[in-house]
């Protein structure tokens, strides 16, 4: 593990913020995927700080429901952080030093990295239907990788995936305005009640550790259960 985070919700709650408001100083200089960090880390770095907040305002109000909801916030959180973590250590762009400043272990100190070659591969994936209103994307290496049961092609750190839920097929993957990313695969999408019997439409692309994108895949569909 790249980051070995405090188990103590207060030193979580400095560690995390001392990690994310450098990256987000040096998100293009180290190429960090950009859409990911802002609709995934920081989203969830918020509610992390609403629910931690809420908790800390008034301790001897401090109910168990508050308890709770900083909990399941921080279980959110942390993956996340933690995947942060990994590529932050396994990039070339971000220096021992940098590193140091974070807190962040798990480098071989001077240790040179090969240049990570960019994505040419198009990622295969199916979409299946998970337990509740779910539906998880299993993505995997092409047919050519697959042979020699290569989840990922070589120097790909990740998954980007770009989805809507449409009421019409989308003409072009513009349509499809909303983002996600992950490290491994399968990655769930949870729905609301409401959305039950809607399509969701999904395409995939390969990145590598230095922000580097390879081509789309075709766009697929499925229902909402």
């Amino acid at each position: 593990m790249a980051k070995t985070l405090s188990r103590q919700d207060a030193r979580f709650h400095i560690e995390q913020r001392v990690i994310t408001d450098k990256v987000a100083l040096h998100v293009a200089e180290w190429n960090i995927p950009e859409l990911w960090f802002s609709t995934s880390v920081l989203p969830a770095r918020a509610g992390w700080e609403t629910a931690w907040a809420a908790c800390n305002a008034n301790p001897t109000e401090r109910t168990q429901s508050m308890t709770f909801v900083k909990k399941e916030a921080r279980k959110a959180y942390e993956p996340k952080l933690r995947q942060l973590c990994t590529l932050l250590v396994g990039n070339p762009n971000v220096t021992d030093a940098d590193l140091e400043t974070m807190s962040i272990y798990g480098r071989r100190r001077g240790k040179r990295y090969s240049r990570v070659p960019a994505p040419m591969d198009v990622p295969d994936f199916r979409i299946e239907q998970f337990h509740g209103h779910r539906l998880s994307v299993h993505f995997h290496a092409h047919s050519q990788e697959r042979a020699r049961r290569a989840v990922k092609p070589r120097g790909v750190h990740g998954a980007e995936l770009i989805y809507g839920v449409l009421e019409t097929a989308p003409v072009s993957y513009d349509n499809l305005t909303k983002s996600a990313f992950d490290t491994a695969s399968p990655h769930t999408f949870t729905f609301d009640l409401a959305d039950a019997g809607k399509t969701l439409y999904v395409a995939v692309r390969w990145e590598n550790s230095r922000g580097e994108k390879g081509p789309w895949s075709d766009i697929q569909s499925a229902v909402i259960p």
